[in-house]
């Protein structure tokens, strides 16, 4: 089958057929699928898509190589959109307001001027970007993070890598990185929740309501509703074979569109051993983390259920996990 696109590469046409059909091809990178090749350099439009970026590398830079390195490694191993990284320059965002402040990062929201990248346009061999411009990120600013560490690079790291088991609708997507002008502080760009994590939300949704029992019963049924969501999201990322290992209420955020599971900077592969890594130490909120973990074993998806379970009970009750009990060493034996 042919088609009118031409090949960026070399200038010639793409044509369209089976791979068992084009010996030619065959020769160059034998697979047993349907792709779209040059006949002239062999180039495919995949290579051309992310081949793109390449040719941009000489037009921006982070102000660090290992940096640079980072995003264009990712932008040219890239498998589909939804894994792929910018450096923004902070300049291209506007009406940057404050948040909220974490353990490790405060947060605020700011309107990126060129909107993040949509598509690849076949027709013009060009990445097209959505059309609505000014929409409003979250700007996820690490603390003390001037010089770039392993746990930075590890947090986006996990983010790419769940983008590729197409699991955008489960958690918080990270489109780039930037640095904040003035604290030199490295900030990742992600998708905004304009409501803000689960437990605030429940608590200003119903805060003004008169209590009743039609009120109680249509929180009772929201509440049912949310612990499905987020059980559905758990089960497609366990699915894929990822551990959360930090899954807690203040870890679920939400939006028009729905719950989504956030900071994903401890995922790891279900075969995950600690012989992968000589750190052997509890990470999370003291109450969501499981008994065994506590013990000195290892992170499993049973421990993400176990966290589950505590978000179940503060959602339904609405009292914190083990409120009666001092959150301290005692609590963990």
């Amino acid at each position: 089958m042919s088609t009118s696109l031409l090949c960026s590469t070399c200038g010639s046409t793409f044509k369209e057929k089976k791979i068992g059909m084009c010996r030619l091809y065959k020769k160059v990178k034998p697979k047993n699928t349907n792709m779209e090749i040059c006949y002239d350099c062999h180039s495919t439009v995949r290579e051309q898509k992310y081949g793109r970026f390449q040719q941009n590398f000489k037009n921006w830079t982070s102000g660090n190589d290992n940096v640079d390195k980072f995003i264009q490694n990712i932008q040219l191993s890239a498998s589909n959109e939804y894994q792929l990284l910018e450096w923004i320059p902070y300049d291209r965002f506007c009406r940057v307001e404050y948040v909220a402040k974490g353990g490790f990062a405060k947060i605020f929201k700011a309107s990126w001027k060129d909107n993040r990248i949509s598509h690849w346009n076949v027709s013009k061999n060009i990445w097209e970007r959505h059309n609505s411009r000014n929409k409003v990120m979250a700007l996820k600013s690490l603390n003390n993070s001037q010089n770039v560490t392993l746990e930075f690079i590890k947090e986006i790291t996990s983010y790419v890598k769940l983008a590729g088991f197409n699991l955008s609708d489960e958690f918080i997507r990270c489109y780039g990185i930037n640095q904040d002008p003035i604290t030199k502080d490295y900030i990742m760009v992600m998708k905004y929740a304009e409501f803000g994590n689960l437990r605030n939300y429940l608590d200003k949704r119903y805060r003004d309501k008169k209590i009743s029992r039609k009120v109680l019963y249509a929180k009772l049924r929201y509440k049912v509703r949310i612990l499905r969501d987020i059980a559905v999201s758990l089960k497609r990322i366990h699915i894929k074979g990822i551990i959360h290992r930090d899954l807690h209420i203040g870890n679920i955020v939400c939006s028009k569109k729905g719950i989504y599971i956030t900071d994903m900077g401890l995922c790891k592969p279900v075969n995950y051993t600690e012989l992968d890594n000589t750190e052997n130490n509890a990470y999370g909120v003291l109450p969501y983390v499981a008994p065994e973990v506590l013990r000195g074993e290892h992170y499993t998806q049973a421990s993400d259920i176990y966290s589950f379970g505590i978000i179940m009970y503060k959602i339904i009750s609405e009292l914190p996990p083990y409120y009666d009990v001092s959150h301290d060493e005692f609590l963990a034996i």
